[in-house]
């Protein structure tokens, strides 16, 4: 009837998927996933929320009372208003959608485990609940575990600034997570920007995690006013300061793809 079952794949989306695989695997390219992303989740950037597969609008598989979804989130998602990030046991236990959440996952990883090139990011740009960061970074390693693999995972926090506490959620927890990505420095410019990282680095000096910076902000007429000199600079200094890696932002955001 035009809407989505939860309980089917759309085969064209691992196919290309497998393929992004196979084909950095044979360019020696490493691949960090974000397995979520709250902008995918509400209606302030582009109404994703109104097409999204998990809205009961869009599917067969439950309605708002089952899922404890509203019809719109128009708020920006740093409000933590979508209950979809709070399906785990030790937060709502909203087994519902959970389990579509971890077939997904489950899905993902039957894929990715077959190769040895990729990392793990259980959330894009999040301020969201620990609990859930956590569960997803257990199930990962995890399922594995089970396939008689190890991988490496890492949550990236939202905050600009690296001496929030929120960041030492990772930095504090290597028996967990692996590397730690501080993305979002990159928001921060010139000595800040320089300090921030090497202060990073002295607090896991006790136990060294390698440092991922996955989005490099920065190119000219953006809309956080970043130039591509900025770019250039920030990266030229997790260069010089010891970071794992280092990438480019996409357009018009940053420098890549050019």
């Amino acid at each position: 009837n035009g809407k989505y079952d939860l309980s089917a794949w759309n085969d064209e989306y691992w196919t290309r998927f497998d393929r992004m695989l196979a084909e950095t695997a044979k360019r020696n390219i490493m691949v960090q996933i974000e397995i979520w992303d709250r902008f995918d989740y509400v209606d302030q950037d582009e109404n994703r929320w109104q097409i999204h597969p998990y809205n009961p609008r869009n599917n067969v598989n439950y309605d708002y009372d089952q899922s404890h979804f509203a019809k719109a989130y128009p708020d920006h998602p740093g409000a933590n208003q979508q209950p979809f990030f709070f399906t785990t046991p030790n937060q709502r236990n909203n087994e519902v959608v959970l389990g579509y959440q971890q077939r997904f996952v489950g899905e993902l990883l039957e894929h990715t485990l077959r190769y040895d090139h990729v990392l793990y990011c259980m959330d894009n740009e999040t301020n969201g609940d620990e609990e859930w960061s956590r569960y997803w970074a257990q199930f990962v390693k995890q399922r594995a575990a089970k396939s008689g693999k190890t991988v490496y995972v890492t949550e990236m926090w939202d905050d600009w600034n690296l001496a929030a506490e929120r960041h030492m959620r990772t930095f504090d927890h290597p028996e967990l997570y692996d590397f730690v990505d501080v993305s979002q420095n990159n928001h921060n410019s010139g000595q800040k920007h320089w300090d921030n990282f090497l202060n990073v680095r002295q607090t896991l000096a006790s136990q060294p995690q390698p440092m991922n910076t996955t989005k490099t902000y920065g190119a000219d007429g953006n809309k956080f006013g970043h130039s591509d000199q900025d770019a250039i600079e920030r990266f030229w200094r997790h260069l010089l300061a010891g970071a794992a890696s280092m990438r480019f932002h996409r357009p018009g955001s940053g420098l890549g793809l050019n």
